[in-house]
């Protein structure tokens, strides 16, 4: 900064204790993507309807999936 003073919060590399807080517990993480989600059973046990869209989609998951295993 041009007049060589420190804001906080400007530095976001490190945080000392969550910075969101649900009633004083912190924010539950968000699990990771799992690829059973999109398996059009699953979709339909949630009461989705499984359309041309979610079968392309589950097969470019599937396809990147693959590729990573691969080391690709």
């Amino acid at each position: 900064m041009a007049n060589n003073t420190w804001a906080q919060g400007i530095e976001h590399s490190w945080v000392a204790r969550p910075a969101r807080t649900d009633g004083g517990r912190p924010v539950p993480v968000r699990r990771r993507f799992v690829l059973s989600d999109w398996l059009p059973s699953a979709i339909a046990a949630r009461g989705g309807r499984v359309t041309r869209e979610s079968e392309r989609a589950l097969a470019d998951l599937r396809a990147v999936q693959d590729a990573r295993s691969a080391g690709r």
